[in-house]
C-alpha cells in the first residue's frame, strides 16, 4: 500500500513539474516577443549578479541544490529543503571596475518543517554607459521569499522583490517583480528543478524575464559530493552567436565536502547571449554555528580586464 502511494505521489510530482514548465515558459516566451533590445540584443542595464557565493563557486549552477542563502537568487523552492535558520552577510566585486554588491539575508527553515521563509537586502553600485559616458549608478533590491514543502520531496517557492535604481540624467527605476520555483526530489540525492524569473514583464532591461531548468545529485548530509547542471534561457536577450535566437546559459558545477567542515567547489558557465565563458572556484568552511564562503570567477577568452575577475565572500551564522 505504501509503495503504491509513493508511486502515485511521484507521478503527481512529475506531472506537476511538467505543467509548471509548460505554463511558465509559454507565458515568458509570449512576453519576450515584444521586448525592445539595445546594444547587440543584450539588455544594456541588467541588475547585478547575486547568485550566492556557493553558487558562484560552482559556475552559478545549483538550481536544484539551492538550499541556503542562494535560494533567494537561484530558486526559492530551495528554502523548502532547509533544516536550519541562518543570518548571512556577503560582498561581491569586480576589482578592476566600480561594480560592488553588499548583501544581507536571514531565513528560517527550522521552526516549521513544511514552511520556510526569509528576506534579503542588496545594495549595489556599478559603472554604466549612460548619456554616452560611464556614470556611477546605485541600486537597492529587497526580496521576501517563502517555500512550502511536502515531506522534503516536493517544494514550491516564491520570491517577491522590489528594485529601486538611481541613474544620472535619467528617471529612477523602481518596481516589483517575482520569481517562482519548483524542486522535486525524485529519489534521495536526485533532484530536478524549474524556475521562472521576473515573471512580471517590464521594458527597463534591469530584470529580464527568464526560465531555468536544473538537475542535481546530492543534497543529503551523508553525501560529501554534489553536482549540478543547469540551463537558463533569457527571453530579453538575443544571442551574439546565433542572431535572432533567445540567449541562454549553460552552468555546470560540483562540490566536495571534507569531514563536514571544508568544502571545495568548481564550475563552468557559458553565456551565449554575451559569448562569454567562465571558470569558477570556491571554498567553504563550517564549524558548529559559524560559516565562511569565498568564490572566484575567471572569464576566459577575453582581454576585457573590467569583466575578467569576479569575487564573492560571505559569512554565515546558523541558529
Amino acid at each position: 500500500m505504501m509503495g503504491r502511494l509513493d508511486f502515485r505521489f511521484s507521478l503527481f510530482c512529475g506531472i506537476f513539474l511538467g505543467c509548471f514548465v509548460f505554463l511558465v515558459s509559454g507565458q515568458i516566451q509570449a512576453a519576450g516577443e515584444g521586448v525592445k533590445f539595445l546594444g547587440g540584443g543584450v539588455p544594456s542595464s541588467p541588475a547585478p549578479e547575486i547568485p550566492g557565493v556557493r553558487a558562484l563557486g560552482m559556475g552559478n549552477s545549483g538550481l536544484a541544490l539551492a538550499d541556503g542563502p542562494e535560494s533567494f537568487y537561484l530558486n526559492p523552492a530551495g528554502m523548502g529543503f532547509m533544516d536550519y535558520s541562518y543570518l548571512e552577510a556577503g560582498f561581491y566585486f569586480h576589482p578592476n571596475a566600480d561594480n560592488r554588491v553588499f548583501n544581507v539575508s536571514i531565513a528560517d527553515g527550522k521552526t516549521n518543517p513544511m514552511l520556510a521563509g526569509g528576506l534579503s537586502y542588496s545594495y549595489y553600485t556599478a559603472a554604466r554607459p549612460d548619456d554616452g559616458k560611464f556614470q556611477s549608478i546605485a541600486g537597492h533590491i529587497i526580496r521576501v521569499g517563502s517555500a512550502y514543502t511536502y515531506k522534503k520531496i516536493l517544494s514550491v517557492g516564491l520570491v517577491v522583490k522590489y528594485l529601486y535604481l538611481e541613474r544620472p540624467f535619467f528617471t529612477p527605476i523602481n518596481g516589483v517583480n517575482l520569481d517562482i520555483g519548483v524542486t522535486w526530489q525524485i529519489v534521495p540525492g536526485l533532484r530536478v528543478s524549474a524556475v521562472g524569473y521576473n515573471l512580471i514583464y517590464n521594458d527597463t532591461g534591469e530584470t529580464p524575464i527568464a526560465i531555468g531548468l536544473g538537475v542535481a545529485f546530492g543534497g543529503l548530509k551523508n553525501l560529501p559530493f554534489r553536482a549540478s547542471i543547469d540551463w537558463v534561457m533569457d527571453f530579453q536577450s538575443r544571442s551574439k552567436i546565433a542572431p535572432g535566437e533567445f540567449g541562454h546559459e549553460l552552468r555546470i558545477g560540483a562540490a566536495y565536502t571534507i569531514a563536514r567542515i571544508f568544502t571545495i567547489r568548481g564550475g563552468y558557465q557559458f553565456d551565449q547571449a554575451r559569448d562569454m565563458h567562465h571558470l569558477s572556484l570556491g571554498l567553504g568552511f563550517k564549524y558548529k554555528r559559524f560559516g565562511l564562503e569565498a568564490a572566484y570567477r575567471q572569464q576566459v577568452g577575453t582581454d576585457d580586464s573590467l569583466l575578467n575577475h569576479f569575487f564573492g565572500f560571505t559569512g554565515l551564522l546558523y541558529f
